[in-house]
């Protein structure tokens, strides 16, 4: 399912063209500095630039018979450098640049119809001291403390290495306007501080790394677009427990107007034999990511989600993989509930190892129906391209009565013309009998830097456990 998430870094409206120029010539002379003074400056860097495009058309037919049109345009890109390892203290410097066009995002009152916005965006833009040859490490600029990606900063952060493995810091400065896809917006006059302790041991064997980070922040929260002072604790966790046991965790408390857990998720991981694993998930979202996680044909208005859901898999063998699902959810805001239960089969390393198939069925008591659904997919990868296609069909009978037949067909198409550029295409038509929704992305990237850009994966992948 095609889901819009690029960014863009050229401005389109006419008041920020000078910017635009000025941003475009700074980045020039930044990229071309680096490629010409290796000679006279040890470090390492690697960046990339992102460009693409995303158009929708939605067609949507009511028992008036009364056409409604909800198109959607969207050009976005990105700018991405990271150096590090910069002189003799290690220093690093990390900019990522973003800008997304929505044609259709503003509402002009007087013509009484949408018209164009634009969303700069700085994701980051830092210099950082990692302390990797002392124990005092430091921050300034625009950056994610302790990395986490869930707070953004603009301002200090300062910390020591009490080990190996244990840090501690502070930070403080200005806290971002978070938007919708949780990027954020230039400008901020919201004051914040916090302090936090990192678990990081980077074992040399995968299934033996552990992290684990504490937070404890006092920051605005955004209510109708006004900052709201609050307290705030964020756990992020990622610890694997012997050979066959994985945990994941990630828990925000936010404590204005009331204590309540933002956004929440918990899964483990079971190996049972070489053969057998099963994943628990217990999670919970708010209306926002509600909104990019949903169906498409979905019509109910976004809420706050809570879910859990079971999920086992027994390998057959190295080609041909079993797997079971069981889930229930609810709605916060109207309370309506979902259960379903699904199974299915995967095939891969099919065709000389470059073709991967799967297929599923199941069933649904949806929030508002009840459902029968099947799903399938197919994926070629080669040392060039990669292809895939899916299709979705379900059979609704809501509680209403009436009856909808959905069907979502998708394409991908993926090229890799060298090994830093890279282009994909994609489609996908969304349809019932009141619905029609046909939409297109195309994105092209261009990966740089003196560091092993990562490999491509040219066959399909392997047929793994949790």
């Amino acid at each position: 399912m095609i889901r819009p998430r690029w960014i863009s870094l050229l401005p389109i409206t006419e008041s920020m063209r000078r910017p635009r120029r000025c941003a475009t010539l700074a980045w020039t002379f930044l990229i071309l500095a680096l490629l010409v003074a290796g000679e006279a400056l040890s470090y390492e860097y690697h960046g990339s630039l992102l460009s693409g495009g995303y158009l929708a058309r939605e067609d949507i037919t009511g028992e008036s018979e009364v056409n409604t049109d909800n198109d959607r345009a969207v050009f976005s890109g990105r700018a991405y450098l990271d150096v590090n390892r910069i002189g003799s203290q290690q220093y690093q410097f990390t900019a990522d640049l973003r800008d997304k066009h929505d044609f259709f995002d503003k509402i002009d009152t007087q013509r009484l119809q949408l018209s164009g916005k634009n969303t700069p965006r700085l994701r980051q833009l830092v210099v950082r001291n990692p302390g990797t040859s002392q124990s005092l490490y430091w921050s300034v600029g625009r950056f994610l403390p302790a990395e986490n990606n869930v707070i953004y900063n603009d301002g200090l952060e300062g910390g020591i290495r009490l080990s190996a493995n244990h840090k501690v810091g502070v930070f403080a400065g200005y806290r971002p306007k978070i938007n919708e896809e949780r990027a954020a917006n230039l400008g901020s006059n919201a004051y914040q501080t916090g302090i936090y302790h990192v678990y990081q041991n980077d074992a040399s064997s995968w299934d033996e790394g552990k992290y684990l980070s504490n937070m404890l922040v006092y920051a605005p929260q955004y209510f109708d677009d006004q900052p709201t002072p609050t307290m705030a604790f964020i756990n992020q966790g990622f610890l694997h427990l012997g050979a066959d046991n994985r945990l994941l965790t990630y828990l925000n408390i936010q404590g204005t107007p009331d204590v309540r857990v933002e956004d929440a998720k918990f899964e483990f991981d079971k190996r049972f034999n070489p053969k057998l694993s099963t994943r628990f998930i217990a999670s919970r979202i708010d209306l926002i990511e509600y909104r990019n996680q949903r169906d498409i044909l979905e019509r109910l208005p976004p809420s706050a989600y809570s879910q859990a859901k079971i999920s086992s898999q027994y390998r057959l063998n190295g080609t041909m993989r079993l797997d079971g699902n069981l889930l229930a959810g609810q709605r916060e805001g109207d309370r309506l509930r979902k259960y379903e239960v699904s199974g299915g089969a995967n095939f891969t390393k099919l065709a000389a190892g470059h073709i991967a198939i799967g297929a599923h069925m199941g069933a649904r008591r949806g929030f508002i129906s009840r459902d029968l659904f099947a799903a399938s997919t197919i994926s070629w990868f080669t040392d060039k391209w990669l292809i895939d296609a899916d299709l979705r069909v379900t059979r609704q009978q809501r509680d209403s009565g009436v009856i909808r037949n959905q069907y979502i067909i998708g394409s991908n198409l993926g090229l890799y013309a060298t090994r830093s550029l890279l282009a994909t295409a994609g489609a996908e038509l969304a349809k019932d009998e009141n619905i029609t929704i046909v939409s297109g992305l195309l994105t092209i990237g261009y990966r740089f830097g003196s560091r092993e850009l990562t490999p491509l994966r040219d066959v399909a992948p392997p047929n793994t456990r949790f």
